[in-house]
């Protein structure tokens, strides 16, 4: 398969590029409240039982790191001391207890994965624990993807033989680049024998899927040095599929970001040059573009079913093992049960807390509506297949998609002229048009945006594009008001919005700090001038030594306060 991108020009580029949305789920995150509570929560599941013959896709959140990478966008807790796991295994299996009772005889497993952090932060032996967990209370069926994330650096050669033995038939490995200033300055310094090593003992121990996430758009990046890394990973290691991720800059959210300010990151078409070399190398090497981010080898499962038109995407990203409902467990983690998403607690504590007292862990939700779903099979359909034809969405709903998506189909008739999207006759009975595109896979974070709906209540879902530097949020409005909003059209108000307010924080910052800074040092030579009029004696250069002391503490206290202004700006839509 060959992608024509002759069509795409740096200009064209900078016009369509704006933040959006992965579409793990739609509605996305942004939009779920803290109305929808564990009442609601047990309601779902109340649903969900009464299909007990169905089985059932699980996530668990690990969320332990040893340290921090300075590119990451996950919800984590940093302990390099073993210890805190402990505990949270403990809620973990509350948990499952208060699940198992909730779904009553519904408890087959299809998918399993763990995610994080980093899973195999447990050792061996509490993997077992948590695995034994999960399956006593969830056993899966014969043919269930069983799945996690490692990071080789923390997992040895007995972690992978204990998984295995478990049942674990498909690992997921972060690489993200190879080159060795990349590695640097993203505080993940991950050798490539390292990475073969864990590689070709997961294929010996029988495990049928082996991954690995490469991440573009890093410090230091360019072109041909991020193609070197694709052709070895190709060469070296022969993944079985390859999640390619664009990397989100929020340092409004994840302030560690920041550190990575000061070094050149690739933006713009330079960025897209970096995923263009992705897209060319891997499918030169035979391999299947799925999706907007993942490739897979032709014989893998992912490729078969993109054959088949049988390729799904949840929070767990895109898979061949669909269940109707999704059950969350952990801290952070987010569920799809009986027609509403629920995720659970953000905090440790709180977790915990939660789940001792009884409690579903709930934090937030929603209950989609009728056109919410219509919605989502649209904009998940166009993300697993890269195209839409009418007569799909009229078989599979029984709806005319014109009417609702009326507003978005106009202005797509407006971009076959700039090459960026194509209208094809579909291969259906109905002979309808048919909406693809040619370049799709160059703006992943971007490309189904003609089809989204923004609600104007609350702000939008954003991820990092191309070009921009930050992800930007729709300014509030008309409550509950949704509208299929073209995503080029509707960015302009919002980016206004936001840097003046970014420039008006900053401004209130450095003030504050200006002030803290003088106020406290006049203070200071009144009480220094104080002491002298006392004839207290001290000596002149103790004297001096305490006062800038003072002034420089007073000086770090109005700096202080400046990066809690500027660190939370009013519009900072999250990912």
């Amino acid at each position: 398969m060959t992608f024509d991108l002759s069509g795409l020009s740096p200009d064209l580029l900078a016009k369509y590029d704006r933040p959006g949305p992965r579409y793990t789920s739609y509605p996305t995150a942004p939009h779920f409240s803290p109305e929808f509570d564990e009442a609601a929560y047990r309601e779902r599941l109340t649903v969900a039982a009464s299909r007990p013959d169905e089985p059932l896709s699980m996530y668990v959140h690990l969320p332990f790191c040893e340290q921090r990478c300075t590119f990451c966008g996950c919800n984590v807790v940093i302990s390099p001391r073993r210890g805190p796991e402990v505990p949270y295994l403990e809620a973990l299996e509350a948990e499952l207890d208060l699940l198992q009772a909730a779904l009553g005889h519904r408890r087959r497993l299809s998918q399993l994965h763990w995610g994080g952090g980093t899973p195999t932060y447990l050792s061996p032996a509490q993997c077992e624990e948590l695995f034994t967990a999960i399956t006593s209370r969830f056993p899966l069926t014969d043919d269930a993807e069983v799945a996690l994330e490692i990071d080789p650096c923390v997992t040895t050669l007995e972690h992978l033989a204990t998984l295995r033995r478990l049942g674990f038939n498909r690992i997921s490995m972060g690489l993200q680049d190879l080159d060795a200033d990349v590695q640097e300055a993203i505080g993940r310094v991950q050798s490539l024998g390292l990475t073969r090593e864990h590689v070709e003992e997961a294929r010996r121990l029988g495990l049928t899927s082996v991954n690995i996430d490469l991440v573009y758009g890093l410090p230091l990046q360019t072109a041909e040095g991020f193609r070197n890394t694709v052709r070895t990973v190709i060469d070296e290691l022969a993944p079985d599929r390859v999640a390619c991720f664009s990397y989100a800059h929020v340092p409004w959210i994840k302030p560690h970001q920041r550190q990575l300010e000061s070094k050149a990151m690739p933006k713009g078409w330079e960025k897209f040059q970096l995923f263009v070399g992705a897209v060319e190398e891997f499918t030169r090497a035979g391999y299947r573009f799925v999706g907007f981010d993942h490739f897979a080898k032709p014989g893998d499962e992912l490729a078969l079913a993109l054959d088949q038109d049988k390729v799904h995407r949840n929070f767990m990203g895109y898979t061949v093992m669909p269940a109707s409902d999704q059950v969350g467990v952990g801290v952070t983690s987010i569920g799809d049960v009986a027609g509403a998403y629920v995720a659970n607690e953000k905090k440790l504590v709180r977790f915990e807390r939660s789940v001792a007292e009884g409690r579903l862990p709930v934090d937030r939700g929603m209950l989609r509506t009728h056109e919410d779903e219509l919605r989502r099979a649209v904009i998940h359909r166009t993300i697993c297949t890269l195209k839409l034809d009418y007569s799909w969405v009229e078989e599979s709903s029984s709806v005319d998609p014109r009417p609702p998506f009326e507003a978005a189909l106009s202005d797509l008739r407006t971009w076959p002229r700039t090459g960026s999207w194509k209208w094809t006759t579909a291969a259906s009975r109905s002979h309808r048009p048919a909406v693809s595109s040619s370049a799709i896979c160059a703006c992943p974070s971007t490309a189904i945006s003609p089809l989204r709906v923004t609600d104007r209540s609350t702000p939008a879902p954003s991820n990092q594009g191309f070009g921009s530097s930050q992800a930007r949020s729709f300014p509030r409005g008309q409550p509950n008001r949704r509208q299929v909003t073209p995503i080029h059209h509707s960015w302009g108000p919002a980016i206004s919005r936001y840097d003046s307010e970014v420039t008006l924080t900053k401004t209130v910052g450095a003030t504050i700090t200006v002030v803290l800074g003088i106020g406290w040092a006049g203070i200071s030579l009144w009480l220094w001038g104080w002491q002298r009029s006392f004839d207290i004696t001290m000596p002149l250069a103790l004297s001096l030594l305490w006062l800038t002391v003072f002034t420089l503490a007073c000086f770090g206290a109005g700096g202080f306060a400046w990066r809690l202004v500027i660190g939370r700006p009013a519009v900072h839509p999250p990912i």
